[in-house]
């Protein structure tokens, strides 16, 4: 149950809004009478201080007159307020049958608007956390430190984002649901969705700016450390040898002097895939199966080509397939996708075995099926 399902499910809610719109306009036409009573109880009082008034210098005779008159207009004076109360209850009740029918429309929008105000909350708790850090650091920090500073700052912020597009495509998907796209909250739900994938994109578009930047960074100071262990092995290596340090310690402590380290050198930093509308899941998913292929250190060109031809047939036939079909079945040929990336994984790591995948012959489903069935066609070729 996402949080829109959940935000449903503790009101009880009308989509029809007649009645509450029914109740509203009994409560606008109370308050109409409420009006006219208030100004016909302000007009007796007025009557009565006004004979009150003139009691002050009359007669006897005009006396009992102004008595009369003031009787009988308290006497009126209390049935219009009897009247007063029983509209106002009336008013009471119409607004409380009013209150009860509330709009799905209005609970999704409440719902989506708390849930996006705490994941902006946490945006910017991380936005200052960062700011703090290099407040404290930025004089003092490598090229490297700060880029890999920024670098999880960046991640953080897109790890939040992914779940403000998630969040937002779930309001928009259930007001679609209930109202269609065209009713003006389904319409400002889409709009917001394209500003945070659009946001999302823009942080990931400075992820891999900054991720080439480091790794631009940690070039130079890798080839400033080989010189760095070469001038130590020169200086130190023979009396260390003869101090009985073995070779593999000495090159060890020169490593560890110079900050020269063999994992830098085969680093293959995982860059984030910008999302799309309407398409974007599947898109996405068919983006991470050619890009992982495309990055891994160990994949054969052979294989890389091969699998850049495999995710674009896996996307193209899953996105016209599901395109306009409910977020579960999109979630589902997601799932599938990744599972099919893992087995291509799978496949690149053995150089010995071509598979070729095409879109012309074979439908996505019969390409996954053979990817599935890899090592079951490798023992059959002999191979394993």
């Amino acid at each position: 149950m996402n949080y829109i399902e959940k935000a449903l499910s503790e009101v009880n809610y009308q989509v029809n809004s007649a009645l509450s719109k029914e109740a509203e306009k009994n409560a606008a036409e109370v308050e109409k009478r409420i009006e006219k009573i208030n100004t016909l109880i302000a007009d007796s009082n007025q009557k009565i201080q006004l004979w009150q008034n003139e009691k002050l210098t009359a007669n006897k005779v005009q006396k009992a007159a102004l008595n009369e008159l003031i009787q009988a207009e308290k006497e009126i004076l209390i049935a219009n307020k009897r009247l007063l109360s029983d509209e106002k209850s009336k008013q009471d009740a119409y607004e409380e049958s009013a209150k009860s029918y509330v709009e799905a429309n209005k609970i999704i929008m409440d719902s989506y608007k708390e849930r996006n105000s705490l994941l902006q909350e946490n945006m910017d708790i991380s936005d200052t956390y960062y700011k703090i850090w290099l407040q404290n650091n930025e004089d003092t920090a490598s090229k490297t430190e700060l880029f890999e500073k920024e670098l999880s700052y960046l991640n953080e912020q897109l790890k939040i984002q992914e779940s403000v597009v998630n969040d937002t495509k779930i309001a928009y998907g259930e007001m679609t649901e209930l109202y269609g796209d065209t009713c003006l909250e389904s319409k400002a739900l889409y709009s917001s969705l394209l500003d945070e994938v659009y946001a999302y994109n823009k942080i990931a578009e400075s992820i891999r700016d900054v991720t080439a930047a480091n790794l631009e960074a940690k070039a130079a100071e890798q080839k400033e450390s080989i010189f760095l262990m070469n001038d130590y092995l020169k200086k130190y290596k023979d009396s260390l040898l003869e101090g009985g340090f073995s070779e593999e310690e000495v090159y060890e402590i020169a490593r560890k002097v110079s900050g020269f380290s063999v994992e830098k050198e085969n680093e293959v930093p995982a860059l984030p895939v910008n999302l799309i509308v309407n398409d974007g899941e599947i898109t996405r998913v068919a983006n991470e199966i050619s890009t992982s292929i495309a990055t891994d250190i160990n994949a054969h060109p052979a294989y890389t080509e091969t699998g850049k031809e495999f995710a674009v047939a896996l996307g193209n036939g899953f996105i016209e397939e599901f395109k306009n079909v409910a977020s579960d079945i999109l979630i589902a040929a997601q799932a599938t996708a990744k599972e099919a990336s893992l087995v291509m994984q799978s496949a690149i790591n053995n150089t010995t075995t071509n598979y070729n995948f095409s879109s012309s012959l074979q439908t996505i489903s019969q390409q996954i099926e053979q990817a599935r069935h890899a090592d079951e066609m490798n023992k059959a070729r002999g191979i394993l």
